[in-house]
């Protein structure tokens, strides 16, 4: 596909931002009820959980409703550093995980780091589903469960989705389950491959208003929580700075994170 130009850019950037209002506005308000919810929440890398759902998790602690995160990638291989090995890099992702916790309220004891790779989990699905299965087993079940939503794409997030829906035998019907968007939710549903500008733009138009009025979302405000949030991602240094001060390093975009800063964290319910 030709490349877009910086005018098909900007359209594009502001077609995906009206489709994320258009959601949210059409989503349902849970915030009391989830409050009150206990909940697991499956990160398949250490910053998913607070980037999808750092408020709501907030919100639940301060409610003092209990939360557990389980992390099931160390995420060692998310930039490439001359200075930085592979597995220092996940230990210090490790250890911003925890810090992000805390401030959101989550003890570490609560913080569950399975022993997989960054990049791993499409080889060892069945394992993941008896890992979460032994986590279920120790804390019991909760009322909701969260997990990264396979609509994201990475094969991490995908596997990881693919592993929490095997457990609904072990949850049972009582367990709300979600799926909460990253890389989603900041590209949009994706953009029409047809040839022509004019004719592209009005097929992803139509992707867009047709996504908003068949997806059923439900949305958790940020309002009062937005500042932990904010805190717990500043925790992220090895993922919001170039931590070495290499060029090379790799960091979420500004504007990809501002996406998660708005006045709702929106989840996909899990039917």
């Amino acid at each position: 596909m030709k490349a877009l130009t910086a005018v098909e850019r900007a359209m594009s950037r502001v077609e995906v931002r009206g489709w994320r209002r258009a959601v949210v506005w059409r989503s349902e308000d849970v915030s009391a009820r989830s409050a009150r919810a206990s909940c697991i929440v499956l990160a398949a890398h250490p910053d998913d959980e607070t980037i999808g759902c750092g408020a709501m998790i907030a919100r639940k602690r301060a409610a003092g409703t209990k939360v557990t995160i389980v992390i099931a990638t160390d995420g060692r291989y998310s930039t490439r550093s001359r200075r930085v090995t592979e597995v220092e890099l996940a230990a210090i992702r490790t250890e911003e995980a925890v810090r992000a916790a805390e401030v959101l309220g989550v003890a570490g004891d609560d913080v569950v780091f399975l022993p997989h790779d960054d990049l791993s989990l499409v080889l060892c699905v069945p394992t993941l589903v008896d890992e979460l299965t032994e986590v279920v087993a120790r804390i019991g079940v909760p009322d909701e469960l969260f997990v990264t939503s396979a609509r994201d794409g990475h094969t991490d997030q995908v596997s990881l989705h693919e592993a929490a829906q095997r457990l609904r035998p072990v949850l049972g019907d009582g367990c709300r389950m979600f799926e909460y968007p990253t890389w989603y939710w900041y590209a949009g549903p994706g953009r029409s491959g047809a040839a022509g500008r004019v004719r592209r733009e009005w097929r992803t138009l139509r992707r867009l208003v047709r996504n908003v009025r068949t997806t059923t979302t439900v949305r958790v405000a940020t309002g009062g929580h937005l500042t932990d949030k904010r805190r717990a991602l500043a925790c992220y240094a090895s993922q919001t700075t170039r931590l070495t001060g290499e060029d090379a390093w790799q960091i979420l975009p500004p504007d990809f994170l501002r996406c998660f800063l708005g006045r709702a964290e929106v989840f996909f319910p899990l039917r």
